[in-house]
């Protein structure tokens, strides 16, 4: 059986829980990155932010000539108030079959890969599955 570990996303950009929404933003449109993990003071996981996340706190007319100063405020919102606390996560050991699971039961897109409690190793998203699966 496959392990996460030959799948897994490794270089992963994790983000601070007092980063802007702003930096997020522009971390997603440089790297095409869809989830950020964040990471505490020592680099434990505390959260996934997604590009769902993001848009959803962002007016559409963030960055047009119609934005008014409410909108572009939106763009100073924290990653710690947009995150998911708590996020499903899984081992490099485990089974891709069993993250596929944990993605399809629990409605995620991504999973954040940990060891030793919550140090953050890599990320493994529908998209590595889809990859994966294919190639079989």
């Amino acid at each position: 059986m496959t392990k996460l570990a030959e799948i897994m996303t490794r270089h992963v950009i994790s983000v601070e829980m007092d980063d802007e929404i702003s930096l997020l933003e522009t971390l997603r449109e440089t790297h095409g990155f869809k989830h950020f993990p964040v990471v505490d003071e020592e680099g434990g996981l505390v959260g996934i932010v997604s590009d769902r996340d993001i848009c959803d706190q962002l007016s559409p007319f963030v960055h047009t000539p119609a934005e008014t100063r409410r909108d572009a405020a939106l763009l100073h919102r924290r990653a710690h108030q947009i995150m998911s606390r708590n996020p499903i996560t899984a081992s490099a050991d485990d089974e891709v079959d069993y993250a596929a699971r944990l993605m399809l039961f629990n409605g995620v897109s991504a999973i954040p890969v940990t060891e030793e409690g919550s140090r953050l190793v890599g990320i493994v998203t529908w998209e590595d599955l889809l990859c994966h699966y294919t190639r079989r």
